[in-house]
């Protein structure tokens, strides 16, 4: 099972663009695999528990679809701008629609997706999330072998 869903890109064009439409950025060009396929697998390869997160809805899991959206609309940024500056002159006006350096803002969703991810793996003050730390680096007992 994915990550994110189809439910989840309307949220993906809003990172990008609050007037964005699916006539403007269609379904099947977020679900591309180079750009959702290569978010999800970035995370994947962070968060090796990331789908159990999502499967259990918990702020976790929120975290988890947050940051791959983020990614999927980093990855989408160069490709959106295009779409999104227009420039009409009519005989009596005209009109330019502003549009958003695609590189600054690739960088802000990635660093906000960072963020997120860096929030998952922190190990909180309780120790509940085991799953941030190795078992190798974790506390033995002091009687070896005696």
């Amino acid at each position: 099972m994915a990550l994110v869903t189809l439910s989840d890109w309307p949220e993906v064009r809003a990172l990008l663009d609050a007037q964005l439409t699916p006539n403007d950025l269609r379904n099947e060009v977020i679900a591309a695999d180079a750009y959702a396929g290569r978010a999800e697998r970035e995370v994947l390869g962070r968060i090796t528990n990331a789908q159990a997160l999502v499967d259990a809805n918990g702020d976790d899991g929120k975290r988890v679809k947050l940051a791959v959206k983020c990614l999927i609309a980093a990855f989408l940024a160069p490709v959106v701008v295009r779409l999104t500056s227009v420039t009409v002159q009519g005989r009596d006006a005209a009109y330019s629609r502003q549009t958003f350096d695609p590189t600054k803002r690739a960088a802000e969703l990635r660093a906000q997706a960072e963020a997120e991810i860096a929030e998952i793996l922190k190990p909180d003050a309780e120790g509940n999330r085991t799953y941030a730390m190795p078992i190798t680096f974790r506390l033995a007992r002091g009687n070896r072998g005696l």
